[in-house]
Formats: C-alpha cells, sequence, structure tokens
C-alpha cells in the first residue's frame, strides 16, 4: 500500500525518467512494424473505430511522444487526475481491520499537487 500511495501522490516526473521512457516506448513502437501479424490487428482496429477515441493506435505515435515533456504531461495529469475520483480496491485473506487502518495511513491525507474536489469515506463491503 505504500508503495501504491508514493506513485499516485508523490510522483516526480523526472524529464530524465521521462526522456529514457519516451525512447522504450518509441522502440515498443518500432517493433512493431517489424511484425506484420501484430500491426494487423490495430490497423484493423483504427479502420473500425476510425472518429472514436479507440480508434488510435494505443502507444501513440513516434512524433507525438517526442512532443511530451514533463510540463506538458503534469498538466495533463492536473487536468485529469483527481484522488476523489479514485477508488481503492483490496481483496486479501489477512485481517480487514489490519488493511483498513494501512489505507487509512497511506490514503486519507494525500500531499500532491493535485486538487482534492472532496473526499468522503467509502463504504467497506463484506462478503462470505
Amino acid at each position: 500500500m505504500e508503495l501504491l500511495s508514493d506513485l499516485i501522490f508523490h510522483s516526480e516526473f523526472s524529464s530524465h525518467q521521462i526522456d529514457r521512457e519516451r525512447e522504450v516506448i518509441i522502440d515498443e513502437i518500432n517493433s512493431y512494424y517489424d511484425s506484420p501479424s501484430e500491426l494487423i490487428y490495430d490497423d484493423f482496429e483504427n479502420m473500425m473505430f476510425t472518429g472514436h477515441d479507440i480508434g488510435h493506435y494505443i502507444l501513440g505515435d513516434p512524433d507525438s511522444l517526442r512532443n511530451f515533456n514533463r510540463d506538458s504531461i503534469v498538466s495533463f495529469v492536473q487536468r485529469q487526475y483527481h484522488p476523489s475520483d479514485d477508488v481503492f480496491f483490496l481483496l486479501v485473506k489477512h485481517l480487514l481491520q489490519n488493511n483498513t487502518a494501512g489505507g487509512k495511513i497511506f490514503f486519507s491525507s494525500p500531499q500532491s499537487f493535485c486538487p482534492v474536489k472532496e473526499r468522503f469515506a467509502p463504504a467497506l463491503f463484506f462478503t462470505t
């Protein structure tokens, strides 16, 4: 839970890491061009869903990836991500009391640049 909390509330978006990941993604995109059997599925979906949000390559294209920078990513996250919209789901065999306490420690008071619209206690669902 601590790692997940850290990823959500304390992401740094290091320019160096973004540049590194960009190159990894571009390499993956290029590998699709070397594998026509993989590329044909993406081409088919793009043709079937033209004009719809799912009618584009999920990895994007190398040109658009090269235009991303730290500021554009942080701006996107600030516009689209709101902790109050998140749902945290945990399915374990351990005592619920311990997991609930851990959730409160790591997720109850976010310290991030993301605005919190509204916070409320989630319902607890028990099943046997």
